[in-house]
């Protein structure tokens, strides 16, 4: 609602203007009236209203003297006089003050409703392009740290913050956050959410995408939903992390907690990433040393790699994480002494077991992509997960050659109708005791293991510009709407989807 204050000398226009008018139909709310110019002054400097309703003939200072008065001080605000004389002397000066119109008593209620929502439609368009302004007023303060009084000033006068908000600050994972397309991206499809329902006013800043959210998140419960939210909304294209602040209430306080959210963000390696960050980690204070032996930990995990013990195996990479953490060792530290770790662990189990040269040599090759996890438990969680692939090849390779020549069969040919039972006698194995061997050298059924094969060609074919009924036919699903189900079991989303999320990065 935009405000109004009446100021007129006689109380029963004051009162008769205040109830025999739809105001709020108009969108327009009569915050208060004076009797005076002295009181209207006073009165505008606390309520700061969008229009002063003004009576020519006043008692002390006249109508035309205190729009004289306050158009220095306020460009903004409009004024319409009302007069019981048909003046065109003072209608002619009221022109002069950027008066928007002059109506004679008594005042016609039609003719005011006219006016009201012709005004109305000037304020939204004036509302809008301050907002603008705005918003790059805001930007600059959240770069120099610094609100200036003009900015504090137009947020309270326009609505441009409520009294209290959040502020919520997103960053794009490390390889995505500097790629126009993604940042702007995700920018339009925030605005898009937030803007478009009034829950929040998005603030590009860089790598970075600030929301002022005009609604309390902070409970937990309120966090995980907001964050699920995010997840549902940006997809599995735009991988994010996302801060918020404590409630805030004033524009000083908006960028005093955007500073802190990004503080927070450089935590993120730490931090689960179920949930919104909004505290920092309890790290050890500065002066606590904690000594890290790593060549202990790549003997524990030897000897949990050789004997085949995957539990002891998951406690040495809990236990190494941790201890990392404790020695406030960075993101990049330990994913370089993980790294180090595993592959002297790997290398040392090389020698004992010169037979498995390849299934050890391919593990060594997956060590680059601890470098790519982009949090502490993901880290821990591909470390196990490269760890056990290797024990369950180390096992499954004991010199039969059948099944690699299966696999690679099934490489080739994934696009022809294979069956396993076709498949057993061809390479002269009971159905039965295939399906078995096939299951713990994969680690997968082969029907699975088969669809995997297709859905990695069919994203593939995807990426390449494929129509969804081609990639469905040339990876061997003749009935295109199975092959919706399965790529969406798989996938997560359907063809089409991901097709469109492609072209965008």
């Amino acid at each position: 609602m935009y405000k109004v204050l009446i100021v007129d000398d006689e109380q029963y226009i004051r009162e008769g203007l205040k109830t025999l008018i739809p105001w709020e139909n108009a969108g327009f709310q009569v915050c208060d009236a004076a009797s005076n110019g002295i009181d209207a002054i006073e009165k505008h400097k606390t309520m700061l209203p969008h229009l002063m309703i003004i009576d020519i003939r006043m008692p002390g200072m006249n109508g035309l003297e205190l729009i004289e008065r306050l158009r220095k001080e306020d460009p903004n605000v409009h004024f319409l006089i009302l007069s019981g004389y048909a003046d065109f002397d003072n209608a002619k000066r009221a022109m002069t003050y950027t008066v928007d119109s002059y109506i004679l008593k008594p005042v016609d209620q039609d003719e005011l409703l006219d006016y009201l929502h012709r005004l109305r439609s000037i304020l939204d368009g004036e509302q809008e392009d301050r907002r603008e302004k705005m918003k790059v007023g805001l930007i600059q303060a959240l770069h120099s740290g610094t609100v200036t009084p003009e900015l504090a000033e137009h947020a309270i006068r326009y609505n441009l913050m409520l009294k209290t908000c959040q502020v919520l600050v997103i960053e794009l994972s490390s390889e995505k956050k500097t790629a126009e397309k993604a940042l702007y991206r995700m920018e339009a499809l925030l605005k898009k959410h937030f803007e478009a329902s009034g829950r929040g006013e998005v603030v590009p800043m860089g790598s970075y995408t600030g929301i002022l959210l005009n609604e309390d998140i902070i409970q937990e419960e309120d966090r995980k939903a907001l964050h699920s939210e995010l997840i549902q909304l940006l997809g599995s294209e735009l991988d994010f992390c996302a801060a918020i602040s404590s409630p805030v209430h004033s524009l000083t306080d908006v960028v005093h907690s955007y500073q802190k959210c990004i503080d927070l963000l450089a935590f993120r390696f730490f931090m689960p990433g179920e949930d919104l960050l909004h505290i920092a980690p309890d790290f050890p204070s500065l002066e606590q040393e904690i000594p890290l032996d790593l060549e202990e930990f790549s003997e524990t995990l030897l000897i949990a790699l050789d004997v085949g013990d995957m539990e002891a195996a998951q406690k040495c990479i809990i236990s190494m994480g941790d201890g990392m953490f404790q020695a406030r060792y960075r993101e990049q530290d330990m994913k370089l002494g993980y790294a180090q770790i595993i592959s002297t662990a790997i290398n040392k189990l090389l020698l004992s077991l010169p037979t498995k040269h390849d299934v050890i040599q391919d593990a060594r090759g997956r060590i680059v992509q601890l470098y790519q996890q982009q949090s502490r438990f993901d880290l821990n969680r591909f470390a196990m997960r490269l760890l056990s692939d290797l024990n369950r090849q180390i096992k499954s390779s004991n010199g039969d050659t059948s099944l690699k020549q299966l696999i690679e069969f099934i490489q080739r040919n994934y696009h022809k109708n294979l069956k396993l039972e076709s498949l057993a006698d061809s390479f002269n194995y009971n159905n039965a005791y295939l399906g078995k061997i096939f299951r713990n050298y994969t680690g997968e059924p082969f029907r699975t293991y088969l669809d995997k094969v297709r859905m990695d060609r069919a994203k593939s074919l995807l990426e390449q510009g494929y129509k969804v009924y081609k990639v469905a036919e040339l990876v061997g699903f003749p009935n295109v709407d199975y092959f919706h189900f399965k790529f969406r079991k798989y996938v997560g989303c359907s063809p089409s989807d991901y097709r469109k999320a492609h072209s965008l990065q």
